[in-house]
């Protein structure tokens, strides 16, 4: 494999998180394995970066710390967004800089996995890979009414945010400079075809080490005899938890539980959810949790229920999966990607009760069967050693950069 010089643009990137830091970290630590990598990121990101940098040989792996002078703007409602677009359309002018500084061959945009934001590698003079990039997702429309107000409010300033970025030259200019574009599911693709007039792949933007992989997999398997579901992330409406407690409820299986690991402005509905259906002594909240006494919680429960709305991702899912966990999901999204036959149950998404009836019956055929945990658990773990390991997917994206280069992209 020849080594190359790649820049990489990761706005979120802090080793040891989750999530899109994750993602940009652990992209950026694995490329270095096989390529000279540098990566712009947050100047205030330095701190997390430089102490792991310290702790170990990372001897390809460089940053440049880029910071707006104006940065208290990230203060402000929404500020973080506006910070976000402004950072990229200012980077912008240093990127041919860096490209001659560092002898780049090929520049690549991690994150943030949206595509609804200009990115800096737009004005580069080499091969630009753009993503994998989300944010075309929108809620399903037959679940639109399932949540408040307020939240149906965002999904339509969300649209209206969707629209724009088909108007925003900088945005247009990002996604037609692209020499490859890759995005998240098939939601996000429509959109940026609209916009680019030409095709792009869809690829997932997460991963996970293969040691992660390993200690994920090697997790005792959970005493049967009361089934557990469990649910993991923020509070939100949009992660749609409250279709899970729905589903529970009607399901009533004997001798099961229903464990709900986060925190966020959710949580009192959905306590008082689980009280109002009748299911409190059988839910448990336990508030947000360190990642390490969340994947015990997982490693005690058997099935992940992640009737996400409009995730471009689904870190969880894939940290399930890997504990040999099946996950049931909405077949939408990110998770409706990640999530095979094999590994978990995917619900086509419609009405509320349509929806609740999928879940529940997802949860009803686990209970009746509770072999089947174990057969699923077995086929999602070969699902991401296949498909989801960091060195393989940077190994695949090696193999893209060469294409580009010998087509003389």
């Amino acid at each position: 494999m020849k080594k190359l010089n790649v820049l990489l643009s990761a706005y979120a990137c802090v080793p040891g998180r989750g999530s899109e830091p994750g993602v940009g970290w652990n992209f950026a630590l694995t490329t270095s394995k096989y390529h000279n990598v540098w990566v712009v990121t947050q100047a205030d990101k330095r701190p997390f970066i430089e102490k792991e940098l310290q702790s170990g040989s990372y001897d390809n792996l460089h940053f440049i710390y880029y910071d707006l002078p104006f940065w208290k703007i990230k203060l402000l409602p929404n500020g973080i967004q506006v910070y976000y677009y402004l950072w990229h359309v200012f980077a912008a002018r240093h990127v041919k800089k860096w490209c001659s500084e560092y002898d780049i061959d090929v520049v690549h945009h991690i994150t943030m996995v949206r595509y609804w934001s200009p990115c800096m590698m737009r004005s580069s003079p080499v091969p630009f890979v753009w993503g994998p990039v989300g944010g075309g997702e929108s809620t399903p429309p037959g679940l639109i009414g399932s949540m408040p107000w307020k939240e149906r409010l965002k999904e339509k300033v969300r649209k209206l945010v969707q629209i724009a970025a088909h108007l925003d030259p900088f945005v247009r200019k990002t996604v037609r400079a692209a020499d490859l574009c890759l995005v998240t599911t098939a939601q996000s693709r429509e959109r940026v075809i609209s916009i680019r007039k030409r095709e792009c792949m869809e690829y997932s933007e997460s991963g996970l080490l293969k040691e992660e992989v390993e200690a994920l997999s090697t997790a005792d398997a959970a005493p049967i005899s009361t089934l557990r579901f469990i649910s993991m992330g923020r509070l939100l409406s949009w992660k749609g938890f409250h279709l899970g407690l729905h589903a529970f409820a009607e399901a009533a299986i004997p001798n099961s539980e229903y464990w709900v690991c986060g925190d966020g402005p959710r949580r009192a509905y959905l306590e008082g959810l689980a009280k109002s259906l009748g299911i409190a002594d059988r839910v448990r909240f336990f508030g947000r949790l360190q990642r390490s006494e969340a994947l015990e919680r997982l490693n005690e429960s058997h099935v992940l229920v992640h009737p996400s709305l409009h995730d471009s991702g689904g870190w969880v899912c894939l940290e399930a999966m890997a504990s040999r966990r099946p996950v049931i999901c909405l077949d939408w999204g990110g998770p409706g990607v990640q999530v095979t036959d094999e590994a978990g149950m995917k619900v086509v998404p419609g009405s509320e009760s349509e929806t609740v009836e999928g879940i529940k019956e997802a949860m009803l055929r686990f209970g009746k069967d509770r072999a089947l945990v174990g057969c699923m658990g077995e086929a999602s773990l070969e699902h991401i050693r296949k498909n989801y390991i960091w060195d393989s997917k940077v190994i695949q994206y090696t193999d893209r950069y060469m294409e580009l280069l010998n087509n003389g992209k």
